[in-house]
């Protein structure tokens, strides 16, 4: 699922491939998904898992898991109309 940058151990890209589809399976709302797994790749963003690619990977991989349509900022959008 992920390929991110060459100096990122394997262990990485496992853990978050594994709760990825952790949170898929147990979820059945887009959003949801989206919010949590943006806050989980947010813990590894010093291997740029918070980069706006792999943000975006992660967005069409829920959007094909949920054949939903989510833009990359859809579970932000709830906090800018709140504020």
């Amino acid at each position: 699922m992920w390929e991110c940058y060459v100096d990122c151990p394997d262990s990485v890209i496992e853990t978050i491939n594994g709760y990825f589809g952790y949170v898929i399976a147990n979820n059945t709302n887009p959003v949801d998904v989206q919010r949590e797994m943006f806050r989980f790749m947010g813990m590894y963003s010093e291997w740029g898992f918070y980069d706006s690619e792999p943000l975006q990977v992660a967005t069409n991989t829920i959007n094909n898991s949920f054949n939903s349509n989510l833009d990359r900022w859809e579970c932000f959008k709830a906090g800018w109309v709140a504020s």
